[in-house]
């Protein structure tokens, strides 16, 4: 979604829009762009079935309406990345989302940031499926940090693989939740962290980044993979 975001503010930037964020960018580039009668036809009756959501029926008709003018031969597009491919996978993986005063994507809340701020941002580049298992896995409420601490029965000069713990704020009890990933993808309470930090005995114990914390979780989706093979 933030990708979304950013790709779709280099757009309006780009043909001096103010429609932002969740626009027809089709409409930036002709105006007065229309689908041919059957793609039409089709997208109305798919709307009209209920399989997506109200939330759903705008954005789908944005892609829809892009992708036609995309492959168009009549129109000269910027060099900018397709406003709607980080949208569209989101979607394909069964994500979705609808709006209060954050984005609430089923379950996370991300702000939509300023026009400017999405602007500046940094592209999110991710598309292999396994990286973004590992972002579904990681991701959780209450603004996590993530934890590397040595493996049980190890230490930090072991070469074991570190045991990626994280911590949140539990959205009902509002308190601190420690959980640790197991080898089958799972998140597991456990009192280790605290332990460590309370008797100081491991002071190498770090916090580390989002972006640290994604290759452990890749790690483990494809050892789990192996072994079911």
């Amino acid at each position: 979604m933030r990708e979304h975001l950013r790709r779709s503010a280099l757009w309006a930037d780009a043909y001096g829009s103010a429609e932002w964020p969740f626009s027809d960018i089709a409409s930036f580039v002709t105006p007065n762009f229309q689908l041919s009668a059957d793609v039409e036809r089709d997208l109305e009756q798919y709307l009209a079935s209920g399989a997506v959501s109200y939330w759903m029926k705008s954005p789908c008709c944005s892609i829809v309406r892009w992708a036609a003018l995309s492959h168009s031969t009549e129109v000269s597009l910027p060099d900018l990345p397709d406003p709607y491919e980080p949208m569209l996978i989101m979607f394909e993986r069964g994500g979705g989302y609808w709006l209060e005063v954050f984005i609430d994507l089923e379950g996370i809340s991300i702000s939509q940031g300023s026009f400017e701020s999405n602007l500046r941002s940094k592209p999110f580049l991710v598309t292999s499926p396994v990286a973004l298992d590992a972002y579904d896995i990681l991701h959780t409420s209450g603004e996590p940090s993530y934890y590397a601490l040595p493996p049980m029965g190890g230490d930090d000069t072991s070469g074991d693989t570190p045991t990626l713990v994280r911590r949140h704020t539990d959205k009902t009890s509002h308190e601190l939740v420690d959980e640790e990933i197991t080898t089958g993808l799972k998140w597991k309470p456990t009192p280790r962290l605290r332990d460590i930090e309370e008797t100081r005995q491991n002071p190498r114990v770090y916090e580390i980044r989002e972006a640290e914390a994604i290759p452990h979780i890749e790690h483990l989706i494809v050892q789990a993979s192996d072994t079911e093979n």
